[in-house]
């Protein structure tokens, strides 16, 4: 069975800084709006909005499971990552707004396999992978691991 995982957050939650370092360390990124059997099958993660993480959990099959990593930042350090991109404090509190109205509806606790807070990215990062060698069997559960 292959294990797909999916990193679903709110705005400049890091998402696409810890896709870049994932795929640093070897693991392929599903970038595609139809994601197919095949691409499912041959990629190791994909960025996702709620919608797509509740759509996609109906794609899993006996051969294909679905992993949901929901990163959870701060919201003052997320207003420092935008502002740092170049982005507006206007349009900043018009997107936390959308956010807050797509992620209403979403339930971390039936759709999210885990909640990582990205308060440090290497260290995010690395539980993300540590997650993932888990998840698909190439380690064993270590108690203070993390």
């Amino acid at each position: 069975m292959h294990t797909i995982f999916v990193l679903v957050g709110k705005y400049a939650s890091g998402k696409k800084t810890i896709a870049k370092e994932l795929i640093k360390r070897g693991y392929k990124q599903l970038i595609s709006d139809e994601r197919t059997d095949d691409q499912l099958r041959t990629h190791d993660f994909y960025i996702a909005t709620p919608f797509d993480v509740l759509y996609d959990g109906e794609l899993a099959s006996e051969d294909i499971r679905f992993i949901t990593i929901y990163i959870m930042t701060r919201t003052d350090i997320r207003w420092q990552r935008a502002k740092k991109d170049g982005c507006a404090i206007d349009e900043f509190h018009k997107t936390l707004r959308k956010d807050n109205e797509m992620f209403l509806d979403f339930d971390l606790t039936h759709e999210c396999n885990y909640a990582v807070k990205n308060d440090n990215i290497k260290k995010t990062v690395n539980l993300i992978e540590y997650i993932m060698l888990l998840e698909t069997g190439e380690i064993e559960y270590v108690d203070d691991k993390y």
